[in-house]
Parts: C-alpha cells; structure tokens; sequence
C-alpha cells in the first residue's frame, strides 16, 4: 500500500471517527449506547487500518480492548452515578492501553507513574506531531508548502491548549467568565457552525492518534530504570516504616481491633468511633502498595532475603490494618445500614487485598516488574467490573430490606438518590406497606437522578435500566413525576 494510499485511509478514518464522536457522544446529553458504539466502530476501525498499512499489534492489545467495550456497554445497561464514574475511569485507562498497543509502545512499565507519564502526557503530544499528515493529503504536484507542516502542529498543540486556559480563567474570574459569554453571544454563531467546529476538532485528534499509530510510527525505547543498587537504602526506609506500623499498631491496638467495647471506653458517638481514621488507614494500605513499587524500581526484581523479609512483614502489618478497617466498617453498617459509598468502600479494601496478595506473589517469585502494573491493571479492571455489574444502587436497597421493613419506612433522600437499578426494589417495598419519611430535600422530582429515568428523546443516550421504567405510571411514593403521567391523570 503506497504512502498517499495510506495517509488517505488513515484522514478518511480520523474524519469518520470525528464526526461520529461528536455526534454520538459531544452532542448528546449524556452517555448511554453511544459510547459502545463509538468504541466498536474506533476498534473495528484500527483493525482494519493495521491489516491495510502492514502495521500489526500485540495480541495482548485484545485484552485492553475488550475491557474498554465491556465497560462502555455498563454505560447503556446501569444507570448508578457512582458505577458510572468507576467506569468511566476504567474505560479511560482501558482504552489508554489498548491505544499505547496500537501505536507499537512497548507497554513495559516498571512503575504505575510510568503509565500515567506515557498514556496521558508523551502520547497526547507526540500524536499533535501527525497533525502534519493533512500536508500530503493532496496530490504529489500540489503538495502544500513546507512551512505549512509546522503551522499545522503549531495549531494542533495551540488549540487545546487555548480551550484549557480558557476554562481555568473563567472558573477563576466570574468577571472573565461573563466576558467570554457575552462575546459569544456577540458572535451568535449559528449551532451549525458551533457543529463544524466541534466536528473538525475531533476530526483532527482522531487523525493524529491514527496517524502517530499507521504513518510515520514512532520506535519506542524502553524506560530508563537505575543501576538497581538500592539495597541498603530500600532495607533503611522499609525498617523504619516497620517499626512505625508495629509502634502504631501496639498502641492502638484495643481502639483498632476491640469493637464495641473499644467504643464504649471512649468519648466518641458511634458514628465518630467507626469513621474516626477509617480514611486515613484506606489510604495508608494503598501507600503501602506505591511504597513497595517504589523501593522494587530501586533495588530491582531480584530481592536479597533480608528485603523479602521485611517486604513480608510490611504486608503483614498492612493487613491488619485493613481487617481494622474492616471490623469499624462492619460495626458502620450494622448500625446504620449499606449505602453505595459503603459498598464502594468493601469494594476498595477488596482491591487493595488482592494487589497486596499479588504483590507478594511477585515478591517471592522474583517476577519482573512490568508484569505486575499490567496485572495489577487487569485485576483492579476485573474488580471494577464486577463493581458496576453488581448494580450497588439496587443492592444496597436489597441488603437493608430487613432493617427497612423493621423500621417501617425509608428515607426520602435515598429514594431521591437511587438510580435506575433500585427501581423494582422500590415498587416491592411500596407494595410491603413500607412509608417514605421526610428527608432534607430541597429539589423537585424533575431535577434529582430519577427524573433522569423518563428522558427517551435521544436514541442515543439509552439505557437499559432506565428504559424499563415506565414514565407514564406513578413513581412510588411520589406519584406522578412527569408531564405524561400527570397528563394521563388529568384526563382521567
């Protein structure tokens, strides 16, 4: 395939992918189906282009992919906030890697920090150097000048660059702020042409990530690591920290681990006692997990016995500091029953176990580096997954049923709260006798998460969840809540 061959697929492809991205998913309100779509047409997209420029990836680049379709498609089948933002950031990470893939990184990282440095700084402003490729759209004899080519990059780093200001100078100056509106309601541009705008950005970046990935590749070197003689200053800091969670972990010991009793012998309501610290220890075990990253860049894969020790006995003190976590938690919710922030907090102590159990794995077993960030990223995404697909929203409802059904009544704020997936839960509790009591609310149905429930103009923002909601019948509790069963019941 000659070079002009593929630099015309390669726009063409861009162009398509810009136009249906805004389209889909820049001018829709919100995400729902369009965001798998988008990601199945970018994936078939890049296969095809690899096939036809000669350019193949690694077979691990499936792996990447399929995580980001499978976490797009939760956006067209949950409606929970909460799954939607651990989603979001999975599929973000997901497609980072899948692209990372496709332009032909290595995708070796002996460091999460690494990743983040490659997929969301180097690659962004490598790929506004393909921008050129516009340049030899055109036929060899009418080729646009030379200097045209640096313009052309100046522009595509420029641009976003420009949005970027823009915004933090008027979410930090209100008068700044008015400025830039009023000027544009001076402009008046018609929404076609706001339309053309948004298309042609998008157009250009999709372009350039094509570009930097089938015209004119980049080799990538491997990362640079250091001499890995870090033994004595790794077995230094990992003592001292030791001795600082044993220190730690002795003296709080009966506050940490005694329960109810614990709580009785201090000054604390129940509720101060199980949250007093509980976010500080999260995220001493998740430090631990860094820290241990850190000092294995130093000293290498390959530990001395003594520093294997002493990794194990950290690990060892970070566990108990997560089951401490987990008993408070526990005592939290028998009291005051499941929410989704609870859950999520199950959910992250679970994730923080696993990495340090594989962690420990790769310790003893003196395995490279780079397979535990990839590993470690797949595991945290199979987490995150099953997260999202075990609809929190809906499950926090169902776990508290016993205490909801003994009390007689739930709270407004939590039905006001709910997403889509507590629907049913909701319709059976109002079936039970169950009554809904006064909460602080200052809102009309029509502008909380379930009003949300009733929007089906937009084909493209369907949701699976929500579409089983009937905007036409009473919501529970509250009655009618939209305009077609408020008209259904005036015409009765």
């Amino acid at each position: 395939m000659s070079e002009r061959s593929s630099v015309l697929a390669i726009v063409a492809t861009g162009v398509l992918l810009g136009v249906l991205f805004y389209a889909l998913i820049v001018d829709a309100d919100g995400l729902g189906i369009n965001l798998v779509l988008v990601q199945m047409v970018f994936v078939v997209a890049v296969t095809v282009l690899a096939r036809r420029t000669g350019h193949a990836f690694r077979r691990v680049a499936w792996v990447a992919a399929a995580f980001s379709l499978m976490f797009a498609a939760t956006f067209a089948l949950y409606a929970s906030p909460l799954g939607h933002a651990v989603a979001g950031v999975g599929f973000l990470v997901s497609q980072a890697v899948f692209v990372l893939y496709v332009i032909g990184h290595h995708a070796d990282f002996h460091h999460p920090l690494q990743f983040l440095y490659s997929a969301f700084l180097v690659i962004p402003i490598r790929a506004m150097t393909r921008v050129s490729i516009f340049c030899h759209v055109l036929p060899q004899g009418s080729r646009l000048p030379s200097s045209a080519s640096p313009i052309f990059i100046g522009l595509g780093i420029l641009i976003p660059l420009l949005i970027v200001f823009e915004a933090l100078f008027a979410s930090a100056d209100p008068l700044f702020e008015q400025y830039i509106s009023g000027m544009f309601d001076v402009i008046s541009l018609p929404s076609w042409i706001s339309h053309m705008f948004g298309t042609a950005f998008w157009s250009v970046a999709f372009v350039a990530v094509l570009g930097l990935s089938f015209w004119r590749r980049v080799a990538f070197k491997p990362h640079m690591r250091p001499d890995q003689s870090g033994h004595t200053e790794s077995v230094v800091v990992l003592g001292g920290v030791i001795i600082l969670f044993a220190t730690f972990l002795i003296v709080q010991a009966s506050y940490l681990f005694g329960g109810e009793a614990a709580f009785q012998a201090t000054d604390y309501t129940f509720s101060e006692y199980a949250r007093r610290g509980f976010d500080e220890l999260v995220a001493v075990a998740t430090i631990v997990i860094l820290l241990f990253l850190s000092l294995r860049f130093f000293h290498g894969d390959r530990a001395t016995h003594v520093l294997r020790a002493l990794h194990g006995v950290l690990f060892g003190e970070t566990l108990l500091v997560l089951i401490s976590a987990i008993v408070r938690m526990n005592l939290y919710v028998d009291a005051y029953g499941y929410t989704t922030a609870r859950l999520f907090t199950y959910w992250f102590l679970a994730v923080v176990a696993a990495l340090l159990a594989l962690a420990f794995i790769h310790l003893i077993r003196d395995i490279a580096q780079p397979r535990f960030v990839r590993q470690g990223l797949v595991l945290v995404g199979v987490f995150a997954l099953t997260f999202v697909l075990s609809a929190p929203d809906a499950m926090s409802f169902r776990l508290n049923t016993d205490r909801i059904l003994t009390q007689g009544s739930v709270n407004q704020i939590d039905v006001y709260n709910a997403s889509a997936e507590a629907y049913d839960m909701l319709v059976r509790l109002e079936q039970d006798g169950v009554a809904i009591e006064d909460g602080d609310v200052n809102a009309s149905p029509f502008d909380l998460p379930f009003g949300s429930y009733y929007h089906r103009g937009n084909w493209r923002t369907w949701n699976w969840a929500k579409s089983r909601i009937d905007p036409a019948q009473p919501f529970p509790w509250l009655g009618c809540v939209t305009e077609a069963c408020l008209k259904i019941q005036s015409d009765q």
